[in-house]
């Protein structure tokens, strides 16, 4: 069973691998964007480079006044599912950039420009984009 497993995850990062290689930013770009998810991309300073229109429904804010903006700006106005802010310490994006691994079923309340209060879960991946 272990060299199944093991042959699973070697052929999984040869896939990666030839799927790093094969996919340009633009392409990448368009899968986000087309995404049924709201996706959010920082850059390493917490600021907002790329997002897509899921993002926008959900916060009911237009791309363009999402894009420049940094992870704990108010506009987000997301708190834990009990209404309190997260701590810089806590607070999810900070969590995945000291961890520098994935994580995964961050629960969260966050704010709708209509007034409602959306509850949601989320997960964060730090990446480091070398070559641009």
């Amino acid at each position: 069973m272990k060299d199944i497993a093991e042959r699973i995850s070697n052929h999984a990062s040869m896939e990666i691998g030839i799927m790093d290689e094969a996919l340009s930013k633009k392409q990448l770009e368009y899968i986000i964007k087309d995404n049924p998810d709201g996706i959010i991309i920082f850059d390493q300073d917490g600021r907002t480079i790329l997002t897509n229109s899921a993002t926008e429904k959900l916060l009911g804010i237009p791309r363009s006044e999402i894009i420049g903006r940094y992870y704990n700006d108010p506009v987000w106005v997301m708190t834990t599912v009990d209404g309190k802010p997260f701590p810089k310490e806590e607070h999810p994006f900070t969590r995945a950039l000291q961890m520098g691994t994935p994580v995964y079923g961050i629960e969260y309340a966050i704010g709708h420009r209509n007034g409602d209060r959306i509850i949601d879960d989320m997960a964060l991946l730090s990446v480091s984009l070398e070559n641009g």
